[in-house]
Parts: C-alpha cells; sequence; structure tokens
C-alpha cells in the first residue's frame, strides 16, 4: 500500500495530553517497465511530557528513479592499432638544360680525290646524330633526340685537298658542332679516304702503270672474267683503287679512264703544271 497513516493517541490524566503523530510519504516514480511499491509501518512513538504537546511529524520520501537497464552513452574513437602520420612535402627541384653531348654516327667510308677542294659536307660523311641534353644536377635526358639537320655540324679541315699529305689513303677530321651553349668538339670522328686520281694501283701516284692496270681488268670483265682491279683481302682498299681508276666519273674502269692516265702522266713527265680538269675538259 502505498501511504499509511498512523494515529496514537494516549490520555495521561491529569495533566499531559500527548498527540504523537506520525505522518509517513512514500512516493514512488517509476519509469519504463519498473514498479516500485515502498511500504513503511511506523509504530506510534509516545513521548510524554507534562504540559508537552509533541507533534512528532515524521515525513519519509522515498524516491526511485529506475531507468532501463541501463543507458551508456559510449563514444568510441577507433584508430588503427598503429597511428602513423605522414608528411610528404613535395620539393620541386627545377632543374635547367646547361649543355649537350652528341652521339655521331658516321656513313661507311666515304672517298676522295686528293685535288678536291670542295668543301667536306656533313651529309656526306655522318650517317645520324643524337643529342642528349645535360641538366644543372649532372643528370642526362634518357632519350635522346635526333637531329635532322646537320647545319650546326662543321670539320677542323675544310677540303679534302687541304687534308691530303700523300701519306697513307686514311684520314680523319674531327666533327665540331655548335649550340646554344657553345662548341662540342668530337675529335677524329668521322674516317674517310683520300688518294691520287688515277692512282689505280694505291702506289701513291698516277701513271703509266695504273693505265695498264686498267686496261688489264677491262679486258679480262669484258671477257666475263672474275676479275680484281686492285688484290686486297681489305675489301674497302679494293673499293678505294676502284673509285681512283673511274678518273672521268662513269661508276666504270675502262679504256677510257686508262687514256685520260695516260694524258695526265705525260703532261706531269714533261715539267708542265697539269691538273685533271684540263685533261678531262672540266670547266
Amino acid at each position: 500500500k502505498p501511504t499509511t497513516t498512523t494515529k496514537a493517541t494516549t490520555t495521561t490524566k491529569p495533566t499531559t495530553t500527548t498527540k504523537p503523530t506520525t505522518t509517513t510519504k512514500a512516493t514512488t516514480t517509476t519509469k519504463p517497465t519498473t514498479t516500485t511499491k515502498a511500504t513503511t509501518t511506523t509504530k506510534p512513538t509516545t513521548t510524554t511530557k507534562e504540559t508537552t504537546t509533541t507533534k512528532p511529524t515524521t515525513t519519509t520520501k522515498e524516491t526511485t528513479t529506475t531507468k532501463p537497464t541501463t543507458t551508456t552513452k559510449s563514444t568510441t574513437t577507433t584508430k588503427p592499432a598503429a597511428t602513423t602520420e605522414t608528411t610528404t612535402e613535395s620539393t620541386t627541384t627545377t632543374t635547367s638544360i646547361v649543355s649537350y653531348t652528341y652521339v655521331v654516327e658516321t656513313e661507311p667510308l666515304t672517298f676522295y680525290y686528293s685535288d678536291d677542294d670542295e668543301a667536306l659536307q656533313p651529309e656526306d660523311l655522318i650517317e645520324k646524330i643524337v643529342r642528349h641534353a645535360v641538366y644543372s644536377d649532372g643528370s642526362l635526358s634518357e632519350d635522346g633526340e635526333l637531329l635532322d639537320d646537320f647545319g650546326s655540324v662543321s670539320f677542323d679541315v675544310q677540303t679534302p685537298k687541304e687534308l691530303y699529305t700523300q701519306d697513307g689513303f686514311e684520314y680523319s677530321v674531327t666533327a665540331i658542332i655548335r649550340d646554344e651553349f657553345g662548341e662540342t668538339v668530337l675529335e677524329n670522328t668521322v674516317k674517310l679516304y683520300i688518294g691520287e686520281k688515277g692512282d689505280a694501283n694505291l702506289d701513291g701516284t698516277a701513271d703509266a702503270k695504273d693505265a695498264a692496270e686498267i686496261l688489264v681488268y677491262a679486258a679480262a670483265i669484258g671477257a666475263g672474267q672474275d676479275a680484281k682491279l686492285y688484290q686486297s683481302d681489305n675489301e674497302s682498299l679494293e673499293a678505294f683503287a676502284f673509285y681512283l681508276a673511274d678518273v672521268n666519273g662513269t661508276q666504270s674502269t675502262d679504256a677510257t679512264d686508262a687514256a685520260s692516265i695516260l694524258q695526265y702522266a705525260a703532261a706531269a713527265g714533261s715539267g708542265k703544271p697539269v691538273n685533271w680538269k684540263e685533261i678531262l675538259g672540266v670547266a
């Protein structure tokens, strides 16, 4: 029972009036699904005093607040087992081109006459040039740039005539490549052969012996034989001898070349100044 009120009255004669009053209030507040009954039984308490009226009042407030089960506010912050904070600072390093380096591939041996006074042309001697950039940090570009124009290329010697010394046939020249950073010098990069026009036997002079060699060779070829103008295991020298014997530039060696060689040899033997342009009638 939620509330119990007990009144106990004791009268004591002659002069004492006792009114013990006990009031008990039990209040239960129940929130969801919980009912609490609180029953308090209070036995009278008697206080006896002469000429004293005592009203003891006892108030009991019992408040029970029941919340469903348990209200838990749980804040869970989940981090990986190990929290690693990585700060990446991106630093951009600007590298500039400070120069170029070059790789030159030359043509197979190129032949020239010793009296050729025309300037050497890069296109005749060089097959390919690949340029690589050199950066300020010292690194090179991985992919080279193929140069299509050889206009920036020159040589330390201008003409075959200038280079020829009658000391052998094989010569080399230094290529010079100019760019915005200056000059790149590739020493002795290009190989070439230079010899006396008409020197079919490669002895350094054009004379009657060369004319005779040409006539023998031309007769053998005319007869269908497999003949060589110059006997050598070096195919480059064989090709070079044929080039020198072809004085009239017809891409063949025959009696006409032999006759021109004899004419040249006769003029040279007389001590007169002679050159091949006059012999061949070339202006």
